[in-house]
C-alpha cells in the first residue's frame, strides 16, 4: 500500500489558495532543509494521511555529512578521470591539489551532438577539458558571390550579389583534449600578458558526439592553480589563434580548386 504524508503550512503570509495542503507519496523528502526558503523551523505540521505511514528521521547534521561525503566521492572520481584522460596537464599533480582544483569546476554530460557550448562573443571565462566525446571549434565567414545577368541592351548588365554564410571548422577535438585556453589569462597581473587576453570568445564550440562529457573550470583560485603548476603555460601553447580574413581566403581558394577539379573530371568523362 502506498503511504502518504500530509503537510499544511501554518505561516499566515502563505496564501492557502496558492499553497494548499500538499500530499507527498513514498520516496519524497520533507523538512526544514527541503522547505528552507519558506520559513523557520516551526512553520508547518506533518501528519500521516494513510495508515501504516513510515517516516525516516534524518538529523540535519547527518544529512549534511552524507551530502559532503557524496561530494567528496564525486570529486575523487573526477580528479582521477582528469589525471588519466589529460596526463599532459595533470599527470604530476598531487591528489590534494587536483581535488582542490576540481572543487572549482563542474562536470556535465551533453546528451546530443551538435549542442552549442559557447558562441563567438560570449565572455571568455572558462577552460574546458573533454573527459569523453568530441568537440568542434569553428568560425563563420561571409562569401560574396556576384552573378552577371545579361539584358537586351548589350551595353548594360544586371548584377545579383549574394552573401553566403559558411561555417569553417578550425579544430576537431576528442577525449583528452582541452579548449578555451585563453581564459587562463583572465586574472593575469602582468600588463604584457594581460594584453593577450581575449575578453570575449573569438570562435564557436559545439559537441559532435552524443553523450560528450566536459569538465568546465572557472574562477581565480582554479586559474591560479593552473599557473602555479606550470599547466597554464602548456595550455597557452595550444591556444587557438587564427586570422579570419586568411580563413576566408583559404576557404574560397579550396572551393575554387574543388570546382576546377570537378569540371576537369566532367570534361575528361565526355572525351
Amino acid at each position: 500500500m502506498t503511504s502518504f504524508l500530509n503537510i499544511r503550512y501554518l505561516i499566515n503570509k502563505i496564501d492557502n489558495e496558492r499553497n494548499p495542503e500538499i500530499f507527498l507519496n513514498a520516496g519524497s523528502l520533507v523538512g526544514n532543509r527541503w522547505l528552507s526558503d519558506i520559513g523557520g523551523p516551526n512553520y508547518a505540521t506533518y501528519k500521516a494521511a494513510s495508515d501504516n505511514t513510515g517516516v525516516i528521521l534524518i538529523p540535519r547534521s547527518a544529512y549534511d555529512n552524507r551530502v559532503m561525503e557524496q561530494e567528496q566521492r564525486e570529486l575523487r572520481i573526477i580528479a582521477k578521470k582528469l589525471q588519466s584522460t589529460v596526463p599532459l596537464i595533470f599527470q604530476k599533480w598531487s591528489k590534494n591539489r587536483l581535488e582542490r582544483f576540481c572543487q572549482h569546476g563542474k562536470a556535465q554530460t551533453v546528451q546530443s551532438g551538435g549542442t552549442s557550448i559557447y558562441q563567438e562573443g560570449d565572455p571568455n571565462t572558462s577552460v574546458y577539458f573533454i573527459l569523453d566525446g568530441a568537440v568542434s571549434l569553428y568560425t563563420t565567414i561571409v562569401l560574396r558571390s556576384t552573378t552577371v545577368i545579361p539584358t537586351v541592351d548589350k551595353h548594360k548588365t544586371l548584377k545579383n550579389v549574394q552573401d553566403n554564410v559558411k561555417r569553417v571548422t578550425l579544430r576537431k577535438l576528442q577525449t583528452g583534449h582541452f579548449f578555451g585556453e585563453n581564459a587562463v589569462l583572465a586574472f593575469e597581473k602582468s600588463a604584457k600578458r594581460k594584453a593577450d587576453y581575449e575578453e570575449y570568445r573569438t570562435h564557436n564550440a559545439r559537441t559532435t558526439m552524443d553523450g560528450t562529457i566536459l569538465f568546465r573550470v572557472q574562477g581565480e583560485e582554479a586559474i591560479l592553480l593552473l599557473h602555479s603548476s606550470g599547466a597554464a603555460r602548456l595550455l597557452l601553447k595550444e591556444a587557438l589563434i587564427f586570422d579570419r580574413n586568411k580563413v576566408a581566403a583559404d576557404f574560397a581558394l579550396k572551393r575554387k580548386q574543388k570546382r576546377f577539379l570537378k569540371s576537369s573530371q566532367i570534361g575528361r568523362a565526355h572525351v
